[in-house]
């Protein structure tokens, strides 16, 4: 009895042809938008290095001026005793 169900017509259970080409499909596309975000980051960083040459300033000046500034531009407290 068991052999007459397992012959039926039309009881196929195996997956369909197209769930499997999605899969593969949307792996593919997985892959090539983590290849663009990281493409799109090392460009990033490239430019981030590249900036400070172009403009003709140097990572220790960079850091430098913000201090240079509150040197320059420290309020002065003096009161005035009456």
């Amino acid at each position: 009895m068991t052999d007459e169900r397992e012959n039926l017509p039309g009881d196929d259970r195996r997956t369909p042809r197209w769930m499997g080409l999605a899969v593969v499909g949307l792996a593919v596309l997985s892959l090539v938008g983590v290849g663009m975000a990281w493409n799109a980051n090392s460009q990033a960083h490239s430019a981030e290095q590249a900036l400070p040459l172009k403009l003709g300033h140097s990572s220790k000046a960079r850091t430098a001026l913000p201090s240079a500034w509150h040197r320059r531009n420290r309020p002065t407290h003096k009161c005035k005793a009456n």
